[in-house]
This record gives C-alpha cells, sequence and structure tokens, in this order.
C-alpha cells in the first residue's frame, strides 16, 4: 500500500491515506446499519489518479448509489498506480473482503497484464526491465542531486518544474492523437490469448470465486480498448456470468487511446479527467441497479 496516513499533494491533487495506506478516510470495522458498502478494486484509474478524491470514480459511485437505492453508500477504495491484476486480487482478498462489502467493483485496464513494479528510493515506480535497483537509477539519482535539492527547497523551482512537465507531455498527447486500428471493433468470440490467460483472466476468475464464497456481488469494468481485451471480457461475462462494462464505448468521439487522452486526458498525463469519472459512476451505478445487485 502507500505510505499511511499521508497527508499533502501527490499524483497530480491532494491527497490523504488512512492507516492503512489506502486513499480517503478511516474505514470502519462494520458499515453502519441500513448502509451500503462497495468495495472498489483497481489501478490508478480507479485510484483516481490525477483528480481530488471528491471528483474520483469511487466517491462518484457512492453519490450516484446513494441517490438511487436512499441508502447512505460508502466506496471501500482498495485501488493503487501500478497495480496489475495479481495484486488486484491480493488487496481484494486481504482488504477489501475482510470488511463485508455488499458489492465489488473491479475496473481493469489494459496493462493490467504489466508484471509488478517496485519504486525506487524517490517513490517512482518503475516496471522490472527498467533501470533495475542498484543500476541507472542509483546513477541517475546521483547526477540530478543537485536539481532535486533545488526542487525540494524551493516552491517557485517546483512549480515551474510541473508546468514544464505538463506542457511537455500535453504536447505529446497532442501530437499522438491519431487512429489506431482495432481500436473499438466489434468481437465475434471469447477467446482469452495467452498473455491475459495467466496475468489477467485468472486472477480475474479467483476474485469471481472469492466473492461467491462469501455471498457477495461482483461487476467487472474494463478500461481498454483493444481485441484481446475486450474478447477477454466477453469471456469473462459468458464463462463466468459476471456483469460487464466496456467504459471505452462512452467515448464514441475517441478512436485510439492518445486520442482519447488529448479529448478527455487531464491535460499532462494521460489519466482521464473528473468528467470521466463521474460519466463512468454513471454508468456503473446503471448496471448495478439495473441488475438488481444493491436494494433500492
Amino acid at each position: 500500500t502507500m505510505r499511511r496516513n499521508f497527508d499533502g499533494h501527490a499524483l497530480g491533487a491532494y491527497l490523504k491515506t488512512n492507516s492503512l495506506g489506502f486513499r480517503g478516510p478511516e474505514w470502519a470495522p462494520r458499515k453502519p446499519d441500513g448502509s451500503l458498502r462497495v468495495a472498489l478494486v483497481g489501478d490508478s484509474h480507479a485510484f483516481g489518479f490525477g483528480v481530488e478524491f471528491d471528483e474520483g470514480v469511487g466517491q462518484r459511485l457512492a453519490a450516484e448509489l446513494t441517490a438511487r437505492t436512499d441508502r447512505p453508500c460508502e466506496v471501500l477504495n482498495v485501488s493503487l498506480p501500478g497495480f496489475n491484476t495479481h495484486q488486484e486480487l491480493a488487496a481484494l482478498r486481504g482488504y477489501a473482503l475482510p470488511r463485508a462489502p455488499d458489492l465489488v467493483v473491479v475496473l481493469i485496464c489494459e496493462n493490467d497484464h504489466d508484471p509488478q513494479q517496485w519504486c525506487d528510493e524517490e517513490g517512482w515506480l518503475h516496471l522490472p526491465n527498467s533501470n533495475a535497483p542498484g543500476g541507472s537509477v542509483r546513477a541517475a539519482t546521483h547526477r540530478l542531486v543537485t536539481e532535486k535539492s533545488l526542487l525540494r527547497h524551493s516552491r517557485l523551482a517546483m512549480y515551474l518544474k510541473l508546468m514544464w512537465r505538463r506542457a511537455t507531455l500535453g504536447r505529446e498527447m497532442r501530437e499522438r492523437a491519431e487512429p489506431a486500428q482495432n481500436w473499438m471493433q466489434p468481437v465475434s468470440d471469447a477467446e482469452v490469448v495467452p498473455r491475459l490467460a495467466e496475468t489477467v483472466f485468472a486472477p480475474l476468475v479467483a476474485m469471481v470465486e472469492a466473492c461467491r464464497e462469501r455471498g457477495v456481488p461482483i461487476v467487472v469494468v474494463s478500461l481498454a480498448g483493444f481485441p484481446d481485451y475486450r474478447r477477454m471480457m466477453r469471456a469473462v461475462h459468458e464463462r463466468l456470468d459476471v456483469p460487464t462494462l466496456e467504459l471505452m464505448t462512452l467515448y464514441p468521439d475517441a478512436s485510439s487511446w492518445s486520442e482519447l487522452s488529448a479529448k478527455h486526458g487531464l491535460g499532462w498525463d494521460d489519466h482521464l479527467d473528473a468528467a470521466s469519472h463521474a460519466m463512468w459512476a454513471r454508468a456503473i451505478a446503471d448496471l448495478v441497479v439495473d441488475r438488481g445487485l444493491v436494494g433500492r
């Protein structure tokens, strides 16, 4: 998990973590009588990277379900940036299910098959094949000591650095905004390709089984436009009999991830904006209520 009881600005927004290291307030061991408890499991998109806590999909979903069911709803967000599906499974088992949720919502993205990341001395996440610990990262850290010292002690320097970085990323996203082949094309089968079988599909199966053992309904939501993930989502629905939702269908004006980011992103990062989080929450609430997964 993240640093426990953190209170400050990080990951593009104000961040406050609880004593378990997850974003948001403390969680009561037992939910209040008459309330609705939802567990949200995912990576940085479910976490709400770059948007304020109340603007993220978790809190938006809580508000939507509260309004539609006339029951106070809380969302326990056990999502973290960099999580892959195996880590999401561990978070579900270790933190979410022991707190007896009424519903589990899993939000997967098309990089969930990536291996587990590692964290360097400065808190940056890296894939295992990039800048292995003890190698170039420490060399780079040594070279950048002066810059990091300046950024640590000068708010003006940090502000200018962030503005430059945001402008650079925004320009790169606009330049990359071109259509991608096979983006959101219809899929005719429920094949699970080998690269997703053990990395994503198997832990999803384990999540479904763990929820069913406790009698907890589960829905799987995806933010993925490419055929292999979309076929796998069809397999989740057909083979596992689980309600699913493809969030990319909410964006008819985008034909690639780059175009999606350029039109609906933060402007300085590929993650999507607060309006997108609100739209996801409405769509998830529609699915949950229409399927009768929570009482009205």
